[in-house]
């Protein structure tokens, strides 16, 4: 989880949001003081790796990558992919998930 909050640039409150956390909780975690027990959070935590390792299986390329997450996009309603993954919360990280499942599957059902 540090590894991907320092790959994809996250200021701790990002962190924190990726798993659905405030910024004590996350400090805990990072430090070795608490696991990721909460089943919403593991949950939170798996979906945010599956999008990771299909934007890295589609760019090949973690600039490209965190330039992409950082553009917004009009079936995003103009916001960006990490803006939903970091600020929007459960239901903003499965239109995350599921809109780069879209793009890296295009045509898929």
């Amino acid at each position: 989880m540090a590894n991907l909050s320092r790959e994809w640039e996250l200021d701790q409150a990002g962190a924190a949001g990726m798993l659905g956390c405030d910024t004590n909780t996350l400090n805990a975690i990072v430090a070795g003081d608490q696991r990721v027990e909460d089943e919403r959070m593991r949950e939170r935590l798996g979906t945010v790796l599956e999008i990771r390792a299909t934007l890295d299986a589609l760019f090949r390329d973690l600039d490209t990558e965190k330039a992409w997450l950082r553009e917004g996009h009009d079936a995003l309603d103009g916001r960006t992919p990490l803006q939903l993954i970091t600020e929007g919360g459960d239901a903003a990280l499965a239109k995350a998930a599921a809109f780069v499942w879209h793009i890296a599957n295009p045509g898929g059902s």
